[in-house]
């Protein structure tokens, strides 16, 4: 409640106090039959407004759900009608309350109330028949100046305190698991005739409240190719008695493996493009590092020939492989486009060592359930 009603309700006791005429305006928990009646008579409405119908659609699961204590309170000077709301939970699609959180204090507020889809007439359109009934405080009866007969003296009993209840307002969490194909540009290397290009794939998990569009989560990713080739050694001695019969024949071969890891954090904030939240453009940011390990290989095996006979004792066989690893850091910002329980992915951005930079690039799909 504002500061300002609590100024108001405050006087309004104190006037309460001093009039014969005022109600009693606390809300109470509506009972179980009083919810079916309000979703029987909200269900079985006709010609009713796209936006109220997925109000009441609102409301009702989060009645049904648990998440919600529905309230009821009598209407002054109109009996057998009553206003029903959800405490702590006022209507999702109204204009003018969609962001809004009441107190929760036993005071069904205006933007809280439950529309009555069934009636026509709009001063009365939050208003249920109801059995309850604003009664006035009775007044005590005047004492008489000279009694006939002794009056016993009525010491009221301790007044029990009103139990506060417990209103259900937990947010519920929207989990966004996804998948995608990263791509990473990373340098050449002509001896091992290897692109540079690296790819691979992650894994994600987004977390997103129900009462904000904001969403963070984050990402686990592995990627990297491999390589090898071989050059051939025909080399003849130029020098010496056997110039031109001599030959060293053979091969090298050279091999390269790429492998990496990376984990980053990400932040994004969904712009909706429907009420129902079926549609939306989001925005976000990822930043992490990734760890890259590179295992080099080489073999050598040659001979000595002379008119392409093998001399024996001239074989020479080597063998030397090692490995290395980086570390770099990356920054990507992306592209959330959401359909119903469906998003897609996109995303570009770059990896440094700060020595040298690589182009990065990511596309996939994501469970993006419906905010409703």
């Amino acid at each position: 409640m504002k500061l300002e009603n609590i100024v108001k309700a405050g006087i309004f006791s104190a006037l309460v106090a001093a009039s014969n005429d005022a109600y009693a305006q606390e809300a109470k928990t509506a009972t179980p039959q009083e919810i079916i009646d309000v979703t029987k008579i909200n269900d079985n409405a006709t010609d009713v407004d796209v936006d109220n119908k997925d109000d009441w659609n609102q409301q009702k699961k989060l009645i049904e759900g648990g998440y919600a204590t529905v309230l009821i309170q009598s209407v002054e000077d109109k009996p057998g009608l009553c206003v029903m709301g959800l405490n702590g939970f006022p209507q999702i699609y109204d204009k003018d309350y969609k962001d809004a959180r009441a107190a929760s204090d036993n005071i069904i507020e205006p933007e809280e109330r439950i529309l009555n889809l069934a009636e026509q007439n709009r001063e009365n359109r939050f208003y249920f028949p109801c059995d309850r009934k604003a009664e006035t405080p009775k007044q005590n009866p005047p004492t008489p100046t000279t009694p006939t007969t002794p009056i016993t003296p009525i010491v009221p009993g301790p007044v029990p305190k009103p139990v506060p209840e417990i209103s259900k307002k937990l947010p519920f969490l929207i989990f966004s698991p996804g998948a995608s194909y990263i791509q990473i540009w990373g340098a050449e290397d002509a001896t091992y005739d290897n692109s540079g290009i690296l790819h691979g794939a992650s894994l994600s998990l987004t977390v997103q409240p129900s009462f904000t569009n904001w969403y963070f989560g984050g990402r686990f990713s592995g990627y990297g190719n491999a390589s090898s080739t071989s050059v051939d050694i025909d080399v003849p001695a130029t020098e010496g008695p056997l110039a031109g019969q001599l030959v060293m024949k053979g091969k090298n071969d050279y091999s390269l493996e790429n492998f990496g890891i990376g984990a980053g954090s990400i932040v994004g904030y969904m712009i909706p493009i429907d009420k129902k939240g079926r549609w939306g453009i989001g925005l976000e940011l990822e930043h992490g590092i990734m760890h890259d390990r590179a295992t080099r290989e080489f073999m050598e095996s040659s001979a000595h020939y002379i008119n392409d006979n093998l001399v024996e004792g001239t074989n020479i066989s080597n063998h030397s492989d090692d490995a290395d690893t980086q570390i770099y850091g990356y920054l990507t910002p992306g592209l959330r486009i959401k359909f119903p329980f469906v998003c897609g992915t996109f995303s570009s951005g770059i990896r440094t060592d700060l020595s040298d930079v690589h182009r990065m690039f990511s596309a996939g799909i994501a469970y993006c359930p419906n905010k409703e």
